[in-house]
Formats: C-alpha cells, structure tokens, sequence
C-alpha cells in the first residue's frame, strides 16, 4: 500500500494569467510581511524544540540502557571472575539476566531494577561467590597440620551456611575474614597462628549462630534464584 508520498501527481491544465482589472482593489499593505515572518519564526521554533525535546529523550533512553547494561556487567564480572563451579556460574548469570529482562520487557521499571540489582549486589549470594574458595587460597601453601587445615574448612562451611539462612549477618561474616591478619611477610609459624585465630572466629561465629556441626552444602545456582524470585515478587 503506498504510503502517500511517493504518489503520481494528477494533471493540471495550465493557468493563464487574468487580465488586469482597472478598478480592482488595493494591495492590502501594512503589516503582512511581519505576520508572515511570525508564522515562520513560529514554525522554526516549533521544530527546533520538537527536535530538542527528541535528543533529550534520546539521550535518557541511551543513558538507561548504558546504566542496565553498566549493572548487569558489574554483578556478571563478579561471577564470572570468581572461582564457583562453571555450571553454577551460568545459573547465577541467568539469575542476573530475568531481573534485566524483565526491565527490557517493561515488567518492572527504572526504581524496581535499582532495588533488585542493589539487592542483588548486597546480598549473601553475592558476597559468598566473592569469597568462594577464599579458604583454599590460604590453606595452598600452609604447613598447617592437616587435622587442623579441616578444621577450617568446616568452619568455614558453617559460617556461609550461617550467612545464608540469615542467622549470621554479612557484616558479622565480613569481619571474621583474615583480611586484617597481616599475612604478608609473616614468618610459617605465624602464618599458621594467624590461620588457627581465623578458625576461632569463625567456628565462634557459628556457634553463637546454632549452626550445626555438618551444615547441608549450599547450592549457589538455587540460592540465586530463590533471591531473584522474592525480589521480582516484592
């Protein structure tokens, strides 16, 4: 169907020009060349601020798309750099990706996505992923006794369990980290002091908690998604 504007003109006969009239009226003089360059002023306006008001929108749109993607690959970089089971990462990322598309499909608007990736980012799941495997880093090379090593690692284990189920809070968790234990040029054997007073710490941490001693593994894939779930549904 044609639009209309490529359409093939009708002819017209032509039009000959009209005898002059001896008596007709004046010209109308006065102020007609100031109302036709109002109309025209008037017009230019209009257009220039049709086309200010289509780069303003223009740059919003492009500005919220920049700041979507900007957070999807903030929380993505996070997983994909963190040492969780590849499978487990795709899980997260999908996770990441419904809170996104549901922006895109106009589910949730611009306050809901700020809440859900702010959610998203201060949550448990997230903290745990950027500490995942943060045990086996220091135990890499210790000399620690290997009945002492496991201790650790059940410790360790009892306090994410904790994190997640709420009952030990992510500042808490946070701060029994051995992040001001100052490693660094310590000697072996006050490395692995430093190592014996992180697992104090934490095995404090979850007996305070009422952690049990073997907690269930935590599956990070459904943790992910049973978080995207409640703040999709708030």
């Amino acid at each position: 169907m044609s639009s209309g504007l490529y359409t093939q003109p009708q002819y017209q006969p032509p039009q000959y020009p009209s005898a002059p009239q001896p008596y007709s009226s004046p010209p109308q003089s006065g102020n007609n060349w100031i109302l036709s360059l109002f109309l025209v002023g008037g017009g230019v306006l209009l257009l220039v601020s049709v086309l200010i008001v289509g780069a303003v929108w223009y740059a919003v749109s492009s500005l919220e798309g920049w700041a979507v993607g900007f957070g999807r690959e903030v929380l993505v970089a996070v997983v994909d750099e963190s040492d969780i089971p590849p499978a487990e990462k795709r899980e997260v990322v999908a996770q990441i990706d419904r809170v996104v598309d549901a922006y895109k499909k106009k589910e949730i608007d611009q306050d809901d996505l700020d809440r859900l990736l702010t959610g998203l980012d201060d949550s448990a799941v997230m903290t745990y992923i950027s500490y995942y495997g943060l045990q086996d880093y220091y135990l890499e090379d210790t000399t620690l006794p290997e009945a002492e090593q496991a201790e650790l690692q059940l410790a360790w284990r009892r306090a994410t369990y904790g994190m997640f189920t709420d009952k030990i809070s992510i500042d808490d968790f946070y701060d029994a980290l051995p992040f001001d234990d100052h490693f660094e040029g310590a000697t072996e054997k006050e490395a692995n002091e430093l190592m014996s007073k992180w697992t104090a710490r934490m095995k404090k941490l979850a007996d305070k908690a009422g952690i049990p001693d073997d907690p269930p593994a935590v599956d990070i894939g459904d943790e992910t998604k049973k978080l995207v779930d409640e703040l999709l549904a708030k």
